[in-house]
């Protein structure tokens, strides 16, 4: 199954159960991938976490059935996911503004979110600079958190922030930004920063030692201010070059390679 092939029966495999429990998880394992993996090839593609899409999704459907079919709200509550009248109520207000009693009595408008499609167009004329290279395994040395997908694009770079108020980067030159294999069930995804070995001065309480396998790579090149530069070169990478390349992405390692200059110039 090539690229689009997966993200589209992701998106089939999703409005398949939308009506039953429902799991990054499944969805990843449906389409063999690994959970991170498929966390960021979506948010890369739509602009949206999984989790959002699929939230937005049955309050768009309570709502029709509400509006059209006036079934009771404890009902499509319960259909849809939600323990309680009141949890649900909270949920779709912040949704759609109104409450589903008003949309019930046919009093409100509700918000429109259609089902994602893939449809293919023309366009690119642009480049993405990158090679294939073939690496021997090597040793990394790093300082790991855990992230939940839905806020690591802000939670990520106050990570940085932290790592040289703490002035980790006096004896760990902080040029590598890694995101580390997950393990069958994880629900966060682990993400390193650190140095190759050899740029290790000395090591830190809380720093752990990793060994990279050996393999192929993708490099690509990546200007521009931080962080939203590395966010924009992984959405190419996702849109883009994957669609239209003969590689696959094997779950493992992802690396950021920092070098030094300024990370808020646009070169």
């Amino acid at each position: 199954m090539n690229f689009l092939d997966s993200f589209k029966e992701s998106l089939l495999y999703i409005e398949d159960h939308l009506k039953s429990k429902l799991t990054v998880s499944d969805i990843a394992r449906h389409i063999y991938v690994s959970n991170f993996y498929f966390q960021r090839m979506f948010a890369a593609i739509t602009g949206i976490n999984v989790g959002e899409y699929i939230r937005n999704r049955r309050l768009f459907l309570a709502a029709e059935e509400l509006l059209i079919e006036g079934t009771k709200i404890i009902d499509v509550a319960l259909k849809y996911g939600y323990e309680t009248p009141e949890s649900f109520s909270r949920a779709f207000r912040k949704f759609h503004g109104v409450g589903p009693k008003e949309v019930k009595n046919q009093q409100e408008k509700i918000k429109l979110f259609p089902r994602l499609e893939i449809i293919v167009s023309v366009k690119g004329g642009t480049t993405m600079e990158y090679k294939i290279t073939k690496k021997e395994s090597f040793k990394i040395t790093l300082l790991v958190k855990n992230f939940k997908s839905e806020n690591a694009t802000q939670e990520i770079p106050k990570f940085w922030t932290d790592f040289f108020k703490s002035g980790y980067h006096h004896d760990v030159c902080p040029m590598l930004g890694v995101c580390l294999p997950m393990k069958e069930g994880d629900k966060e995804f682990p993400y390193g920063i650190g140095a190759f070995n050899e740029f290790v001065k000395r090591v830190p309480d809380g720093f752990v030692e990793h060994v990279v396998p050996k393999g192929t790579w993708a490099e690509f090149a990546c200007f521009g201010p931080m962080p939203n530069s590395i966010q924009d070169t992984w959405k190419k990478i996702y849109t883009e070059w994957l669609p239209n390349s003969r590689y696959e992405i094997v779950p493992g390692y992802d690396f950021e390679v920092y070098e030094e200059g300024d990370t808020k110039s646009q070169n």
